[in-house]
Order: C-alpha cells, then sequence, then structure tokens
C-alpha cells in the first residue's frame, strides 16, 4: 500500500487490517532452540511436510514466475504456473497449520 497506494474501494487497507502476523505471536509464546522463527523452520518444528520441490521459496517463485513470463512455450508456462501455485497453497497450509499449533498451546490447562 505504501509504494502502490490502495483502490478507490479501500480493498487493500481491508485486507491488511484482516492479516494476522504470526511471527511476534510465536517469538512471545515459545522459546525455541532454532535459528529463527520463520514459517520454514516452526513448520518442521511441528512436523508440517512440503511435497512441492519445485519452487522451494519466495525468491525461487520470482525467478520461476519470471521464466515462465519469458518463455514462449504454453506448455512451460502452465508447468511453472502451476509449481508456483502449488508452493504458495503450501505454504497457506504450513501457515495453518503453524496457527494451529499455538492456538493448541493455549488449549493445555495447568495442573491445579
Amino acid at each position: 500500500l505504501e509504494r502502490f497506494d490502495d483502490d478507490a474501494a479501500g480493498t487493500g487497507a481491508t485486507v491488511l487490517a484482516s492479516l494476522l502476523d504470526l511471527h511476534p505471536i510465536a517469538k512471545r509464546t515459545v522459546a525455541v532452540p532454532l535459528p529463527s522463527y520463520s514459517l520454514k523452520i516452526i513448520e518442521k518444528l511441528i512436523g508440517f511436510e512440503r511435497k512441492a520441490v519445485e519452487v522451494g521459496k519466495g525468491d525461487d517463485s520470482i525467478v520461476a514466475y519470471t521464466t515462465a513470463r519469458d518463455s514462449n512455450d504454453a506448455a512451460v508456462q502452465a508447468e511453472i504456473i502451476e509449481s508456483i501455485r502449488a508452493y504458495n497453497e503450501e505454504d497457506l497450509a504450513a501457515t495453518w497449520a503453524v496457527q494451529e499449533w499455538l492456538v493448541g498451546l493455549g488449549d493445555t490447562n495447568p495442573p491445579s
């Protein structure tokens, strides 16, 4: 929004107001002996396993998209776009799994 502004209907601001950043919540909730609290690190801690292998991280998806955009082969474009879609779907599933894990930590009642 800072870079491109919002549309007249305020769609970007509406979406932004609906987002929840799990990173600071995870940092406040648990102490883990890991190098960071990034999604890729925490998802492994909770046992989330990825299946998509073509695109493995956000930077890869940018390179893949550029390759698809520059290709004149529709089949190649479709294959690359599908790999990006699969990566994004797994990111969403991993984020959901981390959220559910964090919520589950709050469900534990301490002994009285």
